[in-house]
């Protein structure tokens, strides 16, 4: 299972339902920014709550991970963006090997991963202040953060919580 959230009654389309949760995966290379835009956007005609996916629960868990990954099927070497950062929580004269909290882009009871563990790749989350967005690796159920300038191909989630701008 990816998320248990409540649903949406009016999500777009072209979401398909996965394991009780709407998304939609999106090939296009856009930046962090770009692919929460073009999420958000998706729910506009509707009045959904499209945003880039959160998993909710205690953790991330690999299988969580893999589940989003299968359902995707990216490319091979392409990434995932999911709605996870710390643009906003990490501190704003920023040194390399500044501790932040990464949040995700909802707020729903959602618990963001803690650092240098599973689900984070190995030595992940790294400390440079321009990785600040979050991505699945490939095929490893595994997250890493990454420059949020970098192109990606992107999750969207479709479900009862709307995109909170403050926290990214």
């Amino acid at each position: 299972m990816v998320d248990a959230s409540p649903m949406a009654t009016s999500c777009p389309s072209e979401y398909s339902l996965v394991s009780g949760t709407y998304y939609r995966y999106a090939t296009g290379a856009g930046s962090w920014g770009e692919a929460e835009a073009s999420c958000e956007a998706d729910g506009l005609a509707t009045g959904a709550h499209t945003h880039l996916a959160v998993f909710a629960g205690l953790s991330v868990t690999s299988a969580e991970l893999s589940n989003a990954y299968d359902f995707a099927k990216p490319a091979p070497g392409e990434y995932i963006w999911i709605g996870l950062t710390d643009r906003v929580t990490q501190p704003s004269l920023c040194s390399d090997g500044d501790a932040s909290t990464f949040e995700w882009v909802t707020q729903e009871n959602a618990t963001a991963p803690l650092g240098n563990a599973p689900p984070w790749y190995a030595g992940d989350p790294r400390s440079p202040c321009t990785a600040q967005c979050v991505r699945i690796l490939d095929n490893v159920a595994r997250i890493t953060n990454v420059d949020c300038s970098d192109p990606g191909a992107y999750l969207c989630e479709c479900d009862a919580y709307p995109a909170v701008h403050a926290r990214f």
